[in-house]
């Protein structure tokens, strides 16, 4: 079986040189690139495929890093992705963070070492990730944000319009009487947390309405803490009478812990959240939804992302997606019904 050694003596070339090239370093002549690929080809040191690869300095394959395989929101958005990659030839590759910086670090270098064409990543951290995703963009790999901004680099960048989502479902509360409204939002360090922070703030304000930090519970977009943050709003002295929760799961707590205190979010405490729910599809009527087609927030990525291999030296281009405000039968107004938090008997 041909080695590397056998490639390096063939190609004329060092074996950290055949490395470089195998590895997909940029830093590689084109001459040498080219002898190095003849000679993979004619040792059969790599299946077909690689060596066809070598050739033509691409390769046939993307991939996509996200937070959490669970969270249905990234089922539909991969799928997106994932169906624009096949139809451009490629094989889409996966890879899940759990919102860990390490993981997600790792993710990046094994990528590089593959010489993986182009990497989609919602980003476990919009500062600290750029460690990482900077290793690929110096690589010459494409990158592209999704629902996350990446702070700092220039890439192209997939949201959705969350500023605009949020300050929507606001005044659509502010509209029914609500002026005490708890927002249960992610955390600023994510551009989703940060912005639909920002529009709800915003809505305050075009109705003359003061933020109240108590109303404002931050977390990291996991559930649980979604649950204690309902629990601290429906503990205080003045409960308020709506709430904005940021995302479909941690959604599905809050209406967990409303159900532990008899509280229903179509009668007693107006509620509204971001993204649809198994939970919200059994309630009848349901609760206010803002929704994002997250399938085309993948093929936009996708998309981007084919661009920019096609064309590298196009300016980077951030799209933001809109949302939809998806309204039920009817919501509770404000005064409707006691939102003081009862406790089952």
């Amino acid at each position: 079986m041909a080695t590397v050694k056998d490639v390096a003596v063939l190609a004329g070339v060092s074996t950290a040189t055949v490395s470089r090239v195998l590895n997909g370093h940029p830093n590689v002549s084109p001459e040498a690139r080219a002898r190095v690929a003849r000679a993979v080809e004619q040792l059969g040191y790599r299946p077909n495929r690689v060596a066809r690869n070598l050739r033509v300095q691409t390769s046939q394959t993307v991939a996509v890093i996200i937070p959490d395989i669970q969270n249905n929101f990234f089922v539909s958005v991969v799928r997106g992705i994932e169906d624009v990659a096949i139809a451009r030839d490629h094989i889409l590759l996966l890879g899940n963070t759990d919102d860990s910086l390490s993981r997600e670090a790792r993710y990046i270098d094994v990528l590089l070492a593959e010489g993986v064409a182009g990497i989609i990543i919602c980003a476990s951290d919009g500062e600290r990730s750029c460690v990482a995703v900077r290793r690929a963009v110096e690589q010459g790999v494409p990158v592209v944000a999704l629902d996350r901004q990446l702070q700092g680099l220039d890439v192209d960048t997939v949201l959705a319009d969350n500023v605009g989502a949020s300050r929507m479902a606001t005044d659509y509360l502010i509209a029914n009487g609500h002026t005490r409204i708890g927002l249960i939002a992610g955390p600023d360090y994510l551009t989703p947390g940060r912005e639909r922070r920002e529009g709800y703030e915003q809505a305050l304000a075009a109705h003359g309405l003061p933020v109240d930090p108590g109303l404002v519970k931050v977390t990291d977009f996991r559930p649980s803490q979604a649950r204690e943050a309902a629990q601290t709003l429906l503990d205080a002295p003045e409960p308020p009478t709506a709430m904005l929760v940021c995302s479909g799961l941690m959604a599905v707590e809050v209406m967990r812990e409303m159900a532990v205190r008899q509280l229903d979010p179509r009668r007693d405490i107006a509620l509204v959240a971001f993204d649809d729910t198994v939970l919200n599809r059994c309630l009848c009527p349901p609760i206010p939804l803002i929704t994002q087609s997250t399938y085309e927030l993948g093929q936009a990525a996708a998309e981007l992302l084919f661009a920019r291999m096609h064309d590298p030296q196009q300016p980077a281009r951030t799209l933001r997606l809109q949302t939809r405000l998806l309204l039920p039968e009817s919501v509770p107004a404000a005064g409707a019904s006691p939102a003081s938090g009862r406790q089952p008997s």
